[in-house]
């Protein structure tokens, strides 16, 4: 081999290209799927209002409020239990006295289970709808609060009466029945959400679960788990 071509093919060998090369795209590609990994959970927690809120904040619909999907979860949760507390109990002792409370131990978790189920399942998105395009656009204050309690309760409450009284009575005069339980339920319901349920449960929400260790490891779990939930139920 004369010197020119060994020259030539030493070249050759300096010039070719590094397989090295070969794996840009692909560490280029790794680079995009680890920048699109979300936050971790903590860098997402909503913060505490500025001041505390007082009972006639949550009257007057003056509170925060918030889009974070796990907080709508917990205070829906919270909401359905603290209703679920109240109207079944209302309804059970009108229906078979004190009796009631010899069935409560199983009756009053399968209603909530079935209220949790409804809301999330249906009746979230009617009542959603109806007030982000009726209600939030055009009202504010006491007002706003109101009509918000009652599109919620006129939407949940027949529903949830229905299931209760034929849990309790079965369908013997089902139809006199829910003619005179669902009208005066609502306005019961009406009166339990708006100035009690709801109130506490925003007072508890701003006041103590975002102001304390024990609340903030709360929201953590449900951050993890809830959205795994809402897709099991096809929210």
């Amino acid at each position: 081999m004369t010197t020119q071509q060994q020259v030539k093919r030493t070249n050759a060998s300096v010039n070719k290209p590094h397989n090295k090369t070969s794996n840009e795209p692909h560490n280029k590609t790794s680079n995009e799927l680890h920048n699109k990994i979300p936050n971790e959970p903590s860098d997402q927690l909503p913060n505490a209002p500025a001041t505390r809120i007082t009972y006639r904040d949550c009257l007057c619909d003056a509170t925060p409020h918030t889009i974070d999907p796990v907080a709508q979860l917990l205070f829906t949760v919270l909401i359905i239990g603290g209703m679920v507390t109240f109207m079944a109990t209302f309804n059970g002792l009108r229906q078979l006295g004190i009796t009631f409370f010899i069935h409560s131990h199983w009756f009053y978790p399968l209603i909530f289970v079935c209220a949790l189920f409804v809301r999330l399942a249906i009746g979230a998105r009617i009542c959603t709808f109806i007030i982000d395009k009726l209600i939030k656009p055009q009202m504010n204050g006491i007002l706003r609060a109101a009509l918000t309690s009652l599109i919620n309760v006129g939407i949940m409450t027949p529903i949830m009466v229905t299931i209760v009284t034929l849990l309790l009575t079965g369908t013997n005069n089902l139809a006199l029945s829910l003619a005179i339980n669902i009208p005066l339920s609502v306005v019961v319901a009406l009166l339990v959400n708006y100035f009690i349920v709801v109130p506490i449960v925003r007072l508890v929400y701003f006041n103590v679960i975002l102001t304390s260790p024990r609340g903030l490891k709360l929201l953590r779990f449900l951050q993890h788990y809830a959205p795994a939930f809402l897709v099991l139920l096809g929210c």
